[in-house]
């Protein structure tokens, strides 16, 4: 039965490519994106951001480059992650 649970917390928590996360940080050189974490055993490896979350990125800044995730830790419950993106040419104005 825990088992059973288990496998489920975890499929809700597993976004698909389409899942979008939250802007966090806009500065001259970083665009940071709060966002889920992939826990899907199959897809084990380090956190990486979905499609959106990338498309997100370069909507703010043209030519947006993925650097790394951070885990967010607002609490002991919450597996999302920061996804932060270099902006070679800062983020576009007006």
């Amino acid at each position: 039965m825990f088992s059973a649970l288990t496998v489920i917390a975890l499929a809700a928590c597993t976004p698909t490519q389409d899942t979008q996360g939250q802007v966090v940080d806009i500065t001259d050189h970083m665009v940071v994106i709060n966002g889920a974490f992939d826990m899907n055993i199959a897809n084990a490896g380090p956190a990486k951001p979905t499609a959106a979350m990338v498309a997100q990125a370069e909507a703010i800044c043209p030519g947006a480059q993925y650097l790394t995730a951070e885990p967010s830790n607002r609490s002991e419950y919450d597996w999302t992650f920061n996804y932060k993106f270099r902006c070679p040419t800062g983020p576009k104005r007006g």
